[in-house]
This record gives structure tokens, sequence and C-alpha cells, in this order.
């Protein structure tokens, strides 16, 4: 791992906790042993919770230092995208962390799944180093994206299969079959085969929303028991959500950009009944709480002397009401433009209700709305503006937390209200400029009316030359439709002409096609024969030389100098016959 880094803030905000934060991580300790001490018995460990309680941290920031004070070493893995296969993600950030692992730049990692399958990979990076012998731990953060990223069962069907030979400890069919090949061929001996054999030592972590659960039944056809051991992750309880507040304020290193500073008792409970829902807090909206009312302190030209943080300094309950109302604008402010209006009409009117209460809607429904995509529901989930829930045979949305609803309200009112103005402001000037156009249009209409005077008496004077013109007219279209009758009569000609010409020509290319395609069988065929002959050859080679080594064994020296006459006769340049007769003489 890479040393700690400067860290400016006391508190992620809504990012997870990284490794290099671990020294800010509080409010866990009880979780990160529980589940330091499940790993470490455990070969597999299914982590599991709601979105926003801290899973991430808790493996980044908590059981990450803990392995690696053990003879566990941690392997975190991700799919990320679905640009690539799932086993090319695991090729690749598995190569990453082995190479992290010897002290090599893990920018070199390369993806091997092509020709190397992950039992062969597990087999190749060995986690020695100066004599001790670690167990690598394979982290998958966020399983979940197993099945979002792949729903076709096919796209996941490889990365599963192999996975499951890893648990299981079953050796994979082609490598057994490289094996044998290998054996019979003289390539190793049947040491180095039996070593082969063996299963990597692993252990494994699966980090998944409960929500999602019910994907690792999918892996339970190719994993019995993969949810034999798990563990729960809930919301922090006060005592917890009261550390991870203020602990990290009270850390005197320098490299904050914040001064150390406290809570008031006043102000902890205040800021905790805001957090709690259901006797629990969730950990996203701690952190970026306590990270706006940090960033009040680093900009704050009249903090008290004390450095302690009061109802006063942020405004009580209603300050804490504008600070949940700056998450949501600007959570939507980091949306792409084309984006953030059918974001906030999503969240503002298809998940409120009448009684301007939270509802859950179908996805489907969210998805008919105009601009609403796939992407940009996962976006709102990622800014924790809502969360996602199964039900059925579909997943329902609605708006993360309760605390979230004023500040919606507020912002839904004020942004009606603005439409509202605009919408009267652009009716009014639609009136003016009707006025105006019903007046050019009059003038226009005169205008018209004595041009249209002028018009019919130059039409009389021009009507006369007209009738003449289209006289004329006439007669030259008879004349031109005659000729055109004849070119058509011979373009008919030419027609028959060019299509038995194309006829001789199509069969003339079929016969010529079936010809190659013959060629091609018969060619396939010879290819055949003489791999089918060649195996023949190989089988009976290998009989013989089985047949020579046991009349060998049991001294029967002219049977077995028999059989290895007759390899010599197959394969005069058998190297095992040459050893066997050898060793005879």
């Amino acid at each position: 791992m890479s040393q700690e880094i400067s860290i400016r803030f006391r508190y992620p905000g809504l990012s997870s906790f990284t490794f290099e934060q671990k020294g800010l991580f509080y409010g866990r300790r009880r979780e990160t042993r529980e589940l330091f001490n499940l790993i470490s018995v455990e070969k597999s460990v299914v982590l599991f919770s709601k979105s926003g309680l801290g899973k991430t941290s808790l493996l980044n920031a908590g059981v990450t230092p803990l392995l690696l004070s053990s003879d566990i070493f941690p392997v975190p893995l991700r799919f990320g995208n679905e640009t690539l296969l799932p086993e090319q993600h695991f090729s690749m950030q598995m190569d990453a962390a082995w190479r992290r692992f010897k002290g090599e730049d893990p920018a070199k990692a390369q993806d091997t799944s092509a020709h190397e399958s992950m039992w062969e990979q597990c087999k190749r990076c060995i986690f020695d180093r100066s004599g001790a012998s670690f167990t690598p731990v394979l982290i998958f953060d966020q399983f979940e994206e197993l099945f979002t990223l792949y729903p076709q069962t096919e796209k996941r069907l490889k990365f599963i299969t192999e996975l499951a030979d890893l648990i299981g400890e079953k050796l994979p069919q082609t490598v057994r079959e490289t094996l044998i090949a290998q054996l019979n061929t003289g390539q190793i001996d049947s040491l180095a085969a039996s070593e082969a054999e063996k299963a990597p030592k692993l252990k494994f972590v699966f980090s998944i929303r409960s929500d999602m659960l019910h994907f690792m039944d999918e892996l339970s056809e190719y994993i019995p028991y993969i949810l034999r051991s798990r563990y729960q992750l809930f919301g922090l309880n006060e005592e917890q959500a009261g550390e991870a507040i203020t602990f990290p304020a009270a850390l005197q290193d320098k490299g904050f950009a914040s001064p150390p500073f406290s809570y008031s008792g006043e102000a902890l409970g205040e800021v905790l009944a805001v957090l709690t829902k259901n006797h629990e807090v969730e950990s996203f909206q701690l952190q970026a709480v306590c990270q706006a009312l940090e960033e009040r302190v680093i900009h704050a030209t009249d903090f008290p002397e004390s450095r302690i943080i009061t109802p006063a300094f942020y405004g009580g309950r209603e300050g804490l009401g504008q600070i949940l109302e700056e998450f949501y604008q600007k959570r939507l402010a980091e949306l792409p433009v084309i984006e953030r209006k059918p974001a906030a009409l999503l969240i503002e009117l298809a998940l409120i209700n009448e009684n301007n209460r939270r509802r859950s809607v179908d996805q489907s429904e969210l998805l008919a709305r105009p601009g609403v995509t796939p992407g940009l529901l996962r976006a709102l989930e990622d800014k924790r503006l809502v969360r996602k829930e199964p039900r059925l045979d579909s997943f329902y949305y609605e708006i993360s937390h309760d605390t979230l609803l004023a500040p919606i309200l507020k912002f839904r009112k004020e942004r009606l209200e603005a439409e509202q103005k605009v919408r009267l402001e652009q009716e009014a000037q639609l009136a003016r400029h009707a006025r105006d156009r019903a007046r050019k249009r009059l003038i226009f209409s005169m205008a018209l009316t004595i041009l249209a005077l002028v018009a019919s008496v130059i039409a009389i004077i021009y009507a006369d030359k007209a009738n003449k013109a289209l006289a004329v007219a006439e007669k030259q279209k008879g004349e031109i439709q005659t000729a055109l009758d004849k070119v058509r009569e011979s373009e008919g000609l030419a027609i028959k002409l060019r299509t038995d010409a194309d006829k001789k020509a199509a069969e003339a290319l079929l016969q010529k096609e079936l010809a190659e395609k013959n060629l091609k069988i018969a060619n396939a065929a010879n290819q055949a024969r003489e791999v089918a002959e060649k195996d023949k050859r190989a089988l009976e080679i290998t009989r013989l030389l089985r047949e020579a080594a046991i009349f060998l064994q049991a001294d029967e020296k002219v049977n077995a100098r028999s059989r290895l006459q007759e390899v010599f006769r197959i394969d005069p340049n058998n190297s095992n016959a040459r050893k066997m007769l050898n060793q005879m003489q």
C-alpha cells in the first residue's frame, strides 16, 4: 500500500473512506474487528447492507489495515464498467495487486484472461516475501455490478464458472486436460503435475447491497453454501455516530485545512436528532453534514476562540436544513446540464405524492419520463439522492432519506414560482407581439389589394399571348411523345439481352463456387485423416512404452525389447524408447 497522503478535510463527504484515510475512520471499531475475525477463520464471507451505510469504507479504512498487519493480503476487485468482461477486470486487477505486493508498478498490469484461466493466474501469482507466505483475500466490492452491468447470463457465465472452481478448489477441466497432455508428452513429471493440481490458497469477500442479495442465489447453483458465512452492516447508533462526528474534529494533525474544533452537547444532540431515522444514522448523510460544517469552520471569520461549534454557529435546525438543501442543489448541479431538469422533475414530481410525502415508483414508470435514462437513475443513486429497492420482478425508486424531503419541497416551490414568473412574462410578450403582428398584417393586406388590381390588368394583356404559346407547346408535346415511344421500344430490347447475359454469368459463378466448396471439403477430409492417423500412432506408441516399462520392471527384457522395436518401427527417433533401451544395456 502507498504511504499516507496529506488529507485536506477531516470528513470525506460523499466519497467512501480510502485506506489512506484510516486515521479518520471512527465509529466502526466493533464491526471492523468482527468482520476481520470472520475473514480470518472463513474461506468466503458475504458482507451486505443497505446502500449508504459504509460497506466500502469499512473494507478500505477498517478491515484492510488489519489484514495488512496479518498474513492475509487484500486484493481489491471491482467491475466498474461493462467495457471489459468480468474475467478481464479480474485478470488486470489481480495482476496489479500482485505487482504492488512485489513492489512493482501496478500501472503495468496486463490482461491475461485470453490465454490464462483465473485458476492458472492465481497459481502463478504467489504472495511470498522474505520467507513469509501470505494468503490473498479477493475483495469484490459492489459485487452487485456483476449482475447490473452484465444482465445477459452468457456474459458472466465464464467468470462465475471459474470463480466456482476457485472457491470449490476444483481443478478446471481445461487445466486438467493440459496437464495430462504435458504428462504424456514428458513436458512435466508426475510430481509437477501433482503440484499443479493443488488449489491456490485464497479467501473471498463479497460486498453487496442487501436489496441485491437475491442475486447471490444465482451463484448458489455453482457455489453451494455461498451465503453460509454472512455479515450484515447496520447504520450507526447514537454512540457510534457521536464518535464519527467528534473524533475527527479533535485531531491535532496540521495537514488539515481546518483547525481542531469540537461540538457542544446541544449541537451534537441536534445534529444526531436531524440525521437519525429508525434509531440509525446513515454514514453518507453524516459525512455530508459534517464536511459542510467543517467548510464553514475553514471560511468563518467569526469562529469562536473556544473552537466549539454551537447551534448558533450553523443556525440551529433551520441551518442544518439549509445544509441539506445545499446538498440537494449541489448534487443536481454536478449532473450534465442536459440531465438537470429531467432529474429535478423526476425527484420533485414523480417521487413525491400529493400529500408531499415520499413515494416509491416503478423503474419502468420513471424511464418513460422525458429525458430519464438508466444512466441518470444510476447517477442519482451514486449521488445518494435516490435509493433503489427490489420488488417482485422489478425495481422501485424513492428519495434516499426523509431529511431531504423539506429541502426538495422548498426547491420545488422556488422552481415552480420562477417558472410561473417566466411563463407570465412570456405570455405578456407574446400578447404584445400578437398586436404588432395584427397591425402589420392589416397594412400588408391593403398593399396586396392594390397590387392585385394592377396585376389583373397585366394578366388580361398577357392572357392572349399565353394561349398562343400554349397551342405551340401542345404541338411540340405530341412530337416529343412519338420520339419517346421509340426510345422506350429500344430500351426494352436492350434490357432483354442484358437479362439473358446476367443469367449465364450467374450460372457460371455458381458452378465455380460449387467446385471450390467441393475442393475445401476434400482438403478438410484429408487433414482429418492425417490428424486421426497421427493420434492413432501416438496412442500406439504410448501403449507400447507402457508395456515395455512393465516388462522391464518384471525383468522380461526380451518382451520389453520387442515392444521397443515396435515403437522404433512407428517412430525411429522416439526419445523415450531410446532411454529405456539404454537402461536395458
